[in-house]
């Protein structure tokens, strides 16, 4: 599961960058261009191990360049994610250059300029610098090559591609925000905290996904400690709200005066940031004996009073009472009464 999970980071990078696996390949192989090449390497980061604070290394690499001695280039970047804390040269046919920079990491922006006293070649491909990178928050950006100039011994411009790199901080972080629950009848609902047992109980989870790539999850919903679902959650998008529905039927529990508390709880991710916020507990649900109007535990003759004061009564009426309509059919009529009858003394 862990592998596939890199895998959908590595393919949700590439699609949030907006560029095809083609424009993204980057390896020491030689480049198919006759051009240079300016690029970074490795081109994408997206290792979820990588949490701040962390220290990745990314190398200014060329490819295919003749009679090199004059190499100008910006790069830029979302600001936050990291910053430069080291910078360092490396050499090509044992020449260092001197160099000159600019970085400014509050700004997203290094400046670069680097100049050989002899011209150098490259038949393949070689790092000009190597940076050492502080990850200091989540995040994806790009690493973007722009107001490239590479020119030669004779200050004629040299013709350069340029590959961009990626960086991408996963933040992977899902939340149970809030559990809701109804009793619901063939013709209504009704918003109470108590029931028959048999009765459906329309139970809401509501998620989030507070990080930056689309989850797929299991939420597990329980009543009372007793696992009830295991809820199979696709796709959750960043910042997505999503409410999932489960009814739940309660033939297979036991009437209580104690009511069964609901929860909502969803797996904890591999390196999740944050896993204090996938529980979410929320309201009780009192399942009571079939006939028990009043809810005292036994069914007597309270309940058929009950059943009596609201007989004839559908949702709306002054007289109605959703405890009297014991078969949840929208009305409180004989049949409810026969039920009262069939369970008369039962208790708890």
């Amino acid at each position: 599961m862990l592998k596939r999970r890199i895998s959908l980071l590595i393919m949700t990078v590439l699609v949030l960058s907006g560029f095809t696996v083609l424009g993204l390949r980057r390896s020491e192989s030689q480049p198919s261009s006759p051009d240079a090449v300016l690029y970074i390497s490795p081109s994408i980061i997206a290792d979820p191990t990588i949490t701040p604070p962390a220290t990745i290394a990314i190398n200014v690499s060329i490819s295919n360049v003749a009679n090199m001695a004059y190499c100008e280039f910006n790069m830029s970047y979302i600001p936050n994610i990291f910053y430069i804390v080291e910078l360092a040269k490396q050499p090509i046919q044992g020449q260092f250059p001197s160099i000159y920079c600019e970085i400014e990491d509050y700004l997203g922006y290094l400046y670069m300029r680097l100049t050989y006293k002899s011209p150098v070649t490259v038949n393949g491909n070689a790092t000009l610098l190597i940076l050492n990178l502080a990850v200091v928050d989540y995040g994806i950006t790009t690493l973007h090559f722009h107001d490239v100039t590479v020119k030669d011994g004779n200050s004629q411009i040299i013709p350069t591609q340029t590959q961009d790199g990626y960086i991408a901080i996963i933040k992977h972080d899902i939340a149970v925000t809030g559990v809701s629950y109804v009793v619901t009848g063939a013709t209504y609902v009704s918003y109470t905290n108590e029931t028959f047992v048999g009765r459906t109980v329309k139970i809401v989870v509501t998620l989030h996904d507070y990080g930056d790539v689309p989850e797929d999850f299991t939420a597990t919903i329980s009543a009372g400690g007793i696992n009830i679902s295991a809820l199979q959650i696709q796709n959750l998008q960043p910042n997505e709200t999503r409410d999932v529905v489960y009814d739940w039927n309660t033939s297979d529990f036991q009437p209580s005066m104690s009511p069964y508390g609901i929860k909502a709880e969803a797996e904890v991710l591999p390196y999740e940031t944050n896993a204090t916020n996938n529980v979410c507990v929320d309201g009780q649900v009192k399942l009571k004996l079939v006939g028990d109007v009043n809810g005292d535990g036994n069914v007597d003759i309270n309940d058929l009073n009950a059943w009596n004061a609201a007989l004839g009564s559908h949702p709306g009426d002054p007289n109605w009472n959703p405890q009297a309509d014991i078969n949840g059919d929208g009305v409180v009529d004989k049949q409810d009464g026969v039920l009262i009858i069939e369970n008369y003394g039962n208790h708890l």
